[in-house]
Protein backbone atom coordinates (compact mmCIF):
# COMPACT_ATOMS: atom_id res chain seq x y z
CA UNK A 1 0.00 0.00 0.00
CA UNK A 2 1.18 3.23 -0.52
CA UNK A 3 2.51 5.64 1.66
CA UNK A 4 -0.43 8.20 2.91
CA UNK A 5 -3.20 6.45 1.00
CA UNK A 6 -6.35 5.77 2.96
CA UNK A 7 -8.66 3.91 0.36
CA UNK A 8 -9.85 1.00 2.04
CA UNK A 9 -11.37 -2.60 -0.20
CA UNK A 10 -14.79 -2.37 -1.27
CA UNK A 11 -16.60 -4.27 0.70
CA UNK A 12 -19.50 -5.38 -1.78
CA UNK A 13 -22.54 -7.41 -0.44
CA UNK A 14 -24.89 -8.06 -3.11
CA UNK A 15 -28.23 -8.50 -1.15
CA UNK A 16 -30.53 -11.30 -3.09
CA UNK A 17 -32.57 -9.85 -5.51
CA UNK A 18 -36.38 -10.01 -4.58
CA UNK A 19 -39.05 -11.51 -6.79
CA UNK A 20 -40.75 -8.65 -8.75
CA UNK A 21 -44.13 -8.47 -10.06
CA UNK A 22 -43.75 -8.83 -13.84
CA UNK A 23 -47.63 -8.55 -14.59
CA UNK A 24 -48.02 -5.69 -17.37
CA UNK A 25 -51.28 -4.01 -17.64
CA UNK A 26 -52.64 -1.94 -20.27
CA UNK A 27 -51.60 1.18 -18.30
CA UNK A 28 -48.06 0.39 -18.58
CA UNK A 29 -48.27 0.80 -22.21
CA UNK A 30 -49.88 4.04 -21.87
CA UNK A 31 -47.83 6.77 -22.44
CA UNK A 32 -47.16 9.04 -19.52
CA UNK A 33 -48.74 12.13 -21.07
CA UNK A 34 -51.75 10.18 -22.46
CA UNK A 35 -52.31 8.34 -19.05
CA UNK A 36 -51.74 12.24 -17.41
CA UNK A 37 -54.19 13.67 -19.55
CA UNK A 38 -56.71 10.74 -19.25
CA UNK A 39 -57.11 11.43 -15.37
CA UNK A 40 -57.13 14.88 -15.88
CA UNK A 41 -59.90 15.07 -18.34
CA UNK A 42 -61.99 12.30 -16.07
CA UNK A 43 -61.59 14.21 -13.13
CA UNK A 44 -62.52 17.80 -15.03
CA UNK A 45 -65.10 15.77 -16.95
CA UNK A 46 -66.96 14.41 -13.26
CA UNK A 47 -66.83 17.83 -11.90
CA UNK A 48 -67.97 19.55 -15.59
CA UNK A 49 -70.92 16.96 -15.54
CA UNK A 50 -71.75 17.39 -11.45
CA UNK A 51 -71.83 21.73 -11.68
CA UNK A 52 -73.98 21.38 -14.77
CA UNK A 53 -76.39 18.64 -13.62
CA UNK A 54 -76.40 20.70 -9.97
CA UNK A 55 -76.74 23.79 -11.61
CA UNK A 56 -79.98 22.71 -13.72
CA UNK A 57 -81.36 21.38 -10.52
CA UNK A 58 -80.38 24.52 -8.28
CA UNK A 59 -81.66 26.64 -11.65
CA UNK A 60 -85.07 24.90 -11.21
CA UNK A 61 -85.34 25.64 -7.74
CA UNK A 62 -85.24 29.09 -8.37
CA UNK A 63 -87.52 28.88 -10.89
CA UNK A 64 -89.86 27.08 -8.74
CA UNK A 65 -89.39 29.38 -5.62
CA UNK A 66 -90.00 32.25 -7.85
CA UNK A 67 -93.26 31.23 -9.20
CA UNK A 68 -93.89 29.91 -5.56
CA UNK A 69 -93.66 33.65 -4.98
CA UNK A 70 -95.67 34.85 -7.95
CA UNK A 71 -98.61 32.36 -6.08
CA UNK A 72 -98.26 34.37 -2.98
CA UNK A 73 -98.51 37.81 -4.67
CA UNK A 74 -102.06 36.41 -6.35
CA UNK A 75 -103.26 34.72 -3.07
CA UNK A 76 -102.42 38.33 -1.49
CA UNK A 77 -103.61 40.61 -3.96
CA UNK A 78 -106.87 38.37 -4.06
CA UNK A 79 -107.16 38.63 -0.27
CA UNK A 80 -106.27 42.48 -0.25
CA UNK A 81 -108.68 42.94 -2.73
CA UNK A 82 -111.55 42.08 -0.15
CA UNK A 83 -109.94 43.76 2.77
CA UNK A 84 -110.03 46.74 0.66
CA UNK A 85 -114.10 46.57 0.08
CA UNK A 86 -114.83 45.90 4.11
CA UNK A 87 -112.64 48.83 5.17
CA UNK A 88 -114.48 51.00 2.65
CA UNK A 89 -118.02 49.49 4.05
CA UNK A 90 -116.33 50.53 7.67
CA UNK A 91 -115.03 54.44 6.20
CA UNK A 92 -118.40 54.92 4.32
CA UNK A 93 -120.40 54.37 7.91
CA UNK A 94 -117.97 56.73 9.53
CA UNK A 95 -118.54 59.07 6.46
CA UNK A 96 -122.49 58.96 6.80
CA UNK A 97 -122.36 59.23 10.72
CA UNK A 98 -119.65 62.59 10.06
CA UNK A 99 -122.37 63.85 7.68
CA UNK A 100 -125.16 63.57 10.55
CA UNK A 101 -123.25 65.38 13.24
CA UNK A 102 -122.06 68.02 10.81
CA UNK A 103 -118.41 67.15 10.03
CA UNK A 104 -118.03 67.98 6.75
CA UNK A 105 -113.98 67.60 6.66
CA UNK A 106 -114.50 63.68 8.18
CA UNK A 107 -116.93 63.25 5.82
CA UNK A 108 -115.25 64.36 2.68
CA UNK A 109 -111.91 62.78 3.83
CA UNK A 110 -113.97 59.70 4.40
CA UNK A 111 -115.60 59.55 0.98
CA UNK A 112 -112.45 60.32 -0.28
CA UNK A 113 -110.81 57.12 1.64
CA UNK A 114 -113.45 54.55 0.67
CA UNK A 115 -113.59 55.75 -3.14
CA UNK A 116 -110.03 54.76 -3.11
CA UNK A 117 -110.44 51.64 -1.11
CA UNK A 118 -113.35 50.58 -3.71
CA UNK A 119 -110.55 52.00 -6.78
CA UNK A 120 -107.68 49.72 -4.88
CA UNK A 121 -109.80 46.48 -4.44
CA UNK A 122 -110.67 46.63 -8.18
CA UNK A 123 -107.15 46.96 -9.38
CA UNK A 124 -106.22 43.92 -6.99
CA UNK A 125 -109.30 41.86 -8.39
CA UNK A 126 -107.82 42.81 -12.04
CA UNK A 127 -104.71 41.64 -11.37
CA UNK A 128 -105.52 38.72 -9.80
CA UNK A 129 -108.41 37.83 -12.32
CA UNK A 130 -106.08 38.49 -15.58
CA UNK A 131 -102.87 36.33 -14.16
CA UNK A 132 -101.08 35.30 -17.06
CA UNK A 133 -101.67 31.52 -16.62
CA UNK A 134 -105.15 29.43 -15.58
CA UNK A 135 -105.71 26.23 -14.89
CA UNK A 136 -108.81 24.37 -15.51
CA UNK A 137 -109.38 24.50 -11.44
CA UNK A 138 -107.93 28.15 -11.60
CA UNK A 139 -110.70 28.65 -14.59
CA UNK A 140 -113.48 26.93 -12.56
CA UNK A 141 -112.86 29.33 -9.56
CA UNK A 142 -112.91 31.99 -11.01
CA UNK A 143 -116.33 32.53 -12.92
CA UNK A 144 -118.47 32.18 -9.12
CA UNK A 145 -115.75 34.54 -7.41
CA UNK A 146 -115.62 36.56 -10.49
CA UNK A 147 -119.74 36.70 -9.94
CA UNK A 148 -119.70 37.46 -6.57
CA UNK A 149 -117.46 40.82 -6.42
CA UNK A 150 -119.51 41.86 -8.91
CA UNK A 151 -122.46 41.78 -7.04
CA UNK A 152 -120.33 43.32 -3.90
CA UNK A 153 -119.24 45.84 -5.92
CA UNK A 154 -122.26 46.80 -7.96
CA UNK A 155 -125.07 45.85 -5.77
CA UNK A 156 -123.32 46.84 -2.20
CA UNK A 157 -120.73 49.15 -2.39
CA UNK A 158 -121.62 51.76 -5.62
CA UNK A 159 -125.41 51.65 -4.06
CA UNK A 160 -124.13 52.20 -0.33
CA UNK A 161 -121.51 55.05 -1.71
CA UNK A 162 -124.45 56.90 -3.55
CA UNK A 163 -126.32 56.46 0.20
CA UNK A 164 -123.53 57.90 1.60
CA UNK A 165 -123.00 61.41 -1.07
CA UNK A 166 -126.19 62.00 -0.18
CA UNK A 167 -126.13 61.95 3.28
CA UNK A 168 -128.41 59.25 4.17
CA UNK A 169 -127.43 57.62 7.29
CA UNK A 170 -129.98 55.26 7.59
CA UNK A 171 -130.22 54.30 4.18
CA UNK A 172 -126.20 53.46 4.68
CA UNK A 173 -127.03 51.52 7.98
CA UNK A 174 -130.02 49.78 6.56
CA UNK A 175 -127.80 48.47 4.08
CA UNK A 176 -125.00 47.75 6.05
CA UNK A 177 -127.15 45.19 8.38
CA UNK A 178 -129.78 43.67 5.65
CA UNK A 179 -127.80 43.43 1.89
CA UNK A 180 -123.96 43.88 2.35
CA UNK A 181 -123.72 41.93 5.14
CA UNK A 182 -125.42 38.95 2.79
CA UNK A 183 -123.16 39.68 0.09
CA UNK A 184 -120.05 39.66 1.85
CA UNK A 185 -121.50 36.27 2.95
CA UNK A 186 -121.85 35.04 -0.76
CA UNK A 187 -118.77 36.53 -2.02
CA UNK A 188 -116.70 35.12 1.09
CA UNK A 189 -117.38 31.36 -0.29
CA UNK A 190 -115.84 31.71 -3.48
CA UNK A 191 -112.88 33.77 -2.19
CA UNK A 192 -112.35 31.16 0.25
CA UNK A 193 -111.75 28.51 -1.96
CA UNK A 194 -109.80 30.29 -4.27
CA UNK A 195 -107.42 31.23 -1.30
CA UNK A 196 -107.12 27.81 -0.42
CA UNK A 197 -106.09 26.33 -4.00
CA UNK A 198 -103.62 29.14 -4.43
CA UNK A 199 -102.02 28.68 -0.80
CA UNK A 200 -101.87 24.39 -2.05
CA UNK A 201 -100.44 25.86 -5.18
CA UNK A 202 -97.57 27.81 -3.62
CA UNK A 203 -97.42 24.32 -1.25
CA UNK A 204 -96.69 22.41 -3.63
CA UNK A 205 -94.40 24.61 -5.92
CA UNK A 206 -92.52 25.18 -2.40
CA UNK A 207 -91.99 21.34 -2.43
CA UNK A 208 -90.77 20.67 -5.57
CA UNK A 209 -88.09 23.56 -4.99
CA UNK A 210 -86.93 22.75 -2.39
CA UNK A 211 -86.69 18.63 -3.52
CA UNK A 212 -84.76 20.43 -6.54
CA UNK A 213 -82.59 22.00 -4.49
CA UNK A 214 -81.91 19.45 -2.13
CA UNK A 215 -81.13 16.75 -5.44
CA UNK A 216 -78.63 19.45 -6.54
CA UNK A 217 -76.41 19.72 -3.26
CA UNK A 218 -76.76 15.92 -3.35
CA UNK A 219 -75.47 15.53 -6.89
CA UNK A 220 -72.66 18.00 -6.19
CA UNK A 221 -71.82 16.43 -2.64
CA UNK A 222 -71.71 12.46 -4.97
CA UNK A 223 -69.40 14.62 -7.24
CA UNK A 224 -67.46 15.39 -4.51
CA UNK A 225 -67.29 12.19 -3.34
CA UNK A 226 -66.38 10.49 -6.67
CA UNK A 227 -63.84 12.48 -7.22
CA UNK A 228 -61.78 11.83 -3.81
CA UNK A 229 -62.22 8.32 -5.10
CA UNK A 230 -61.19 9.29 -8.47
CA UNK A 231 -58.38 11.16 -7.18
CA UNK A 232 -57.38 7.69 -4.74
CA UNK A 233 -57.68 5.63 -8.13
CA UNK A 234 -55.36 7.96 -9.77
CA UNK A 235 -52.90 7.87 -7.16
CA UNK A 236 -53.03 3.67 -7.62
CA UNK A 237 -52.34 4.16 -10.74
CA UNK A 238 -49.74 6.39 -10.42
CA UNK A 239 -48.32 4.07 -7.77
CA UNK A 240 -48.72 1.31 -10.33
CA UNK A 241 -47.45 2.06 -13.58
CA UNK A 242 -44.58 4.83 -12.08
CA UNK A 243 -43.81 5.15 -8.31
CA UNK A 244 -43.19 1.29 -8.50
CA UNK A 245 -41.46 0.93 -11.07
CA UNK A 246 -39.07 3.40 -10.58
CA UNK A 247 -38.28 2.71 -7.07
CA UNK A 248 -37.35 -0.47 -8.59
CA UNK A 249 -35.17 0.85 -11.26
CA UNK A 250 -33.78 2.70 -9.19
CA UNK A 251 -32.80 -0.52 -6.73
CA UNK A 252 -31.35 -1.96 -9.64
CA UNK A 253 -29.05 0.54 -10.49
CA UNK A 254 -28.00 0.01 -7.59
CA UNK A 255 -27.18 -3.39 -7.05
CA UNK A 256 -25.44 -2.95 -10.75
CA UNK A 257 -23.54 -0.56 -9.45
CA UNK A 258 -22.47 -3.21 -6.56
CA UNK A 259 -21.27 -5.42 -9.06
CA UNK A 260 -24.44 -7.80 -9.59
CA UNK A 261 -24.83 -7.84 -13.50
CA UNK A 262 -27.31 -11.21 -13.12
CA UNK A 263 -30.51 -9.65 -12.85
CA UNK A 264 -33.40 -11.20 -14.86
CA UNK A 265 -35.05 -8.84 -16.98
CA UNK A 266 -38.40 -7.06 -16.61
CA UNK A 267 -40.80 -5.62 -18.62
CA UNK A 268 -42.45 -2.85 -17.62
CA UNK A 269 -44.75 -2.25 -20.87
CA UNK A 270 -43.53 0.33 -23.22
CA UNK A 271 -44.49 3.65 -22.10
CA UNK A 272 -41.12 5.57 -20.95
CA UNK A 273 -40.77 3.72 -18.00
CA UNK A 274 -40.79 0.54 -19.53
CA UNK A 275 -38.27 2.13 -22.42
CA UNK A 276 -36.04 2.95 -19.25
CA UNK A 277 -36.29 -0.41 -18.20
CA UNK A 278 -35.18 -1.74 -21.08
CA UNK A 279 -32.04 0.55 -21.64
CA UNK A 280 -30.71 -0.20 -18.29
CA UNK A 281 -30.92 -4.25 -19.30
CA UNK A 282 -29.55 -3.22 -22.66
CA UNK A 283 -26.82 -1.43 -20.07
CA UNK A 284 -26.49 -4.16 -17.95
CA UNK A 285 -26.61 -6.77 -20.74
CA UNK A 286 -23.07 -4.59 -22.24
CA UNK A 287 -21.43 -4.24 -18.56
CA UNK A 288 -21.99 -8.23 -18.56
CA UNK A 289 -20.17 -8.69 -21.54
CA UNK A 290 -17.22 -6.60 -20.82
CA UNK A 291 -16.85 -8.20 -17.67
CA UNK A 292 -16.57 -11.57 -19.42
Amino acid sequence: MKRGSTHQPLDIKIAPEQNKDTKVLFINNMRLVTLFIAILAGILLLFAAAIGTSGYFLKQSNQSLEEATQELDIRLGLSNSSNHLRTARLILIQAASAARIGDTEGYQQGLKNAESRITQSQQMFDLYYNRPVKSQTDTALDVPLKKAYEQYRDEGMKIMLDATKEGHFEEVISLETEKLNQLDDAYNEPLLKALKYRTEQANQINQAAQQEARLGYMLMGGAFILAILLTIVAFLVISKVIIKPINWLVERIQRIAQGDLTQTSVSFGRNEIGVLGNNIQQMQDSLSITVE
